[in-house]
């Protein structure tokens, strides 16, 4: 019984420490869009592009860095992880901004999804120790 009350306390941790880093990673390409969006003066447009593809980075880094920390359940802990990651966002996306959850809520969900997912797969892959000439 001890094994499993480990395991499921090490599935949290490294589901928490990838939400973290997606969090982190969030904040630093959102900052990053904003200064080049203000000093560029780049139309309003080209922003909900950019917040999708950020939240794309982002969920990748989540479920990349969670099924490193774990390095079993990788798909498991990828879903999970970035299932958690985007609702998190879009609550406090929902708080912030006031508008409530929008048309594409579902949409960015399934995209959160997936690249947390493909995170968590690579997060496997084991590189090849021969060089390429």
């Amino acid at each position: 019984m001890q094994y499993k009350n480990n395991d499921n306390k090490s599935f949290m941790l490294a589901v928490l420490f990838g939400i973290i880093l997606g969090f982190l990673c969030l904040l630093l390409l959102t900052l990053i869009m904003a200064f080049f969006l203000s000093a560029l003066k780049l139309s309003g447009n080209i922003s909900g592009i950019l917040a999708i593809v950020i939240l794309s980075i982002s969920a990748f880094i989540c479920g990349f860095s969670a099924a490193k920390k774990l390095k079993s359940k990788v798909l498991i802990i990828g879903a999970v992880a970035g299932t958690l990651f985007y609702l998190t966002v879009a609550v406090v996306s929902a708080a912030v901004t006031k508008n409530g959850f929008t048309g594409v809520f579902l949409l960015r969900l399934v995209i959160s999804f997936l690249t947390a997912e493909i995170g968590a797969f690579l997060s496997t892959v084991k590189r090849s120790k021969s060089k390429f000439i």
